[in-house]
């Protein structure tokens, strides 16, 4: 599940077997990209943001499945790799009615972390 990773390290010069073009495909994974998945529940997902800044500026992820109640949707993000240093990315869904997650978890449920923003702290080294 993308929404629990703790930690990402990148590693000059290595492409793992997700990044290496499939045969006979046209294409192959992102080394810049960040990609997830969002679900709404009885409502659709019609907008995934990604805040590389910590939460002052958004920008919009590309929706690459149908959206549809009840289902997952994946997205993708092409983020380059800004100057080293510690990055906060966020990322945040608005359903169909127009209601986007609060930034903390709101409300009483049986699953966890399943309205606030998912938030990964990301080292960035540049030679």
């Amino acid at each position: 599940m993308p929404k629990w990773i703790t930690h990402i390290e990148l590693i000059d010069e290595y492409l793992g077997y997700w990044e290496s073009k499939p045969e006979g495909r046209d294409f192959k994974w992102s080394d810049d990209a960040i990609h997830g998945i969002a679900m709404a529940g009885e409502r659709i997902v019609d907008l995934v943001e990604i805040s590389t800044d910590g939460g002052a500026t958004w920008s919009e992820a590309h929706i690459l499945s149908r959206p549809e109640a009840n289902v997952w949707v994946s997205w993708a993000f092409a983020w380059q790799l800004p100057t080293s240093g510690r990055y906060e990315i966020l990322v945040r869904a608005t359903d169909s009615a127009g209601v986007t997650q609060p930034r903390t978890d709101a409300g009483v449920d049986l699953y966890d972390g399943r309205t606030g923003w998912h938030s990964v702290p990301v080292n960035v080294a540049t030679a």
